[in-house]
């Protein structure tokens, strides 16, 4: 659950991509998620239940592994999304709506 005394930090900018690079053991597509924030603090993206078909929704919060000033997130299982959204505090802060697929 996100922290409600931290403020949302601006989304500068966002990325997502499936790898379907060969690799050794026939593994699996991989989906992933990439934002940029105005902060120099680590963030992280948890995925949020949700009713909307073909949407992926993700959960902006403080803490995590991820660099500062960025959270990301992945997935290997299907079915993949066909768009994503980012939020903080219940509130869309961005919204992937085109995701590259790499060979």
């Amino acid at each position: 659950m996100p922290d409600a005394s931290t403020s949302c930090p601006d989304v500068t900018d966002v990325s997502a991509w499936v790898n379907r690079m060969p690799g050794p053991d026939d593994r699996p597509a991989k989906l992933h998620v990439l934002v940029r924030v105005s902060d120099d603090q680590s963030w992280m993206l948890s995925p949020v239940v949700s009713d909307e078909a073909d949407i992926l929704r993700l959960s902006l919060s403080p803490g995590g592994p991820s660099v500062p000033g960025t959270a990301a997130y992945q997935q290997k299982s299907a079915p993949m999304p066909e768009r994503i959204k980012i939020e903080c505090h219940g509130e869309t802060v961005a919204f992937i709506e085109e995701i590259m697929t790499a060979f």
